[in-house]
């Protein structure tokens, strides 16, 4: 089996949160969003990440973006107007 090349990747650090979001290519080009999220194992106390993947292929690309856009349009707008989104700005770092 043909491994995925990375193609381009930005990182987003969000607290505990880290999101990637990664050009990669096997076959077909695609898009994959990640988010790791920092853990403590109970068992033998060492940090741990737990890692949730999507993948997004090119023919979507129009339908995911219109999508994400409205839905996130319709929350600031309708779910949560009031919320300052611009005050977690500066905390997030963009690689």
């Amino acid at each position: 089996m043909e491994e995925s090349k990375d193609i381009y990747s930005q990182k987003i650090k969000a607290g505990k949160r880290v999101y990637y979001i990664d050009i990669k290519y096997n076959n077909s080009y695609y898009i994959q969003l990640t988010e790791s999220v920092k853990g403590v194992s109970q068992e033998d106390k060492q940090n741990n990440f737990k890692k949730f993947r999507i993948m997004i292929y090119p023919e979507d690309f129009n339908k995911i973006e219109k999508a994400l856009s409205k839905t996130i349009k319709h929350f600031k707008e309708n779910i949560m107007p009031n919320f300052d989104y611009d005050k977690f700005s500066h905390e997030e770092k963009i690689e």
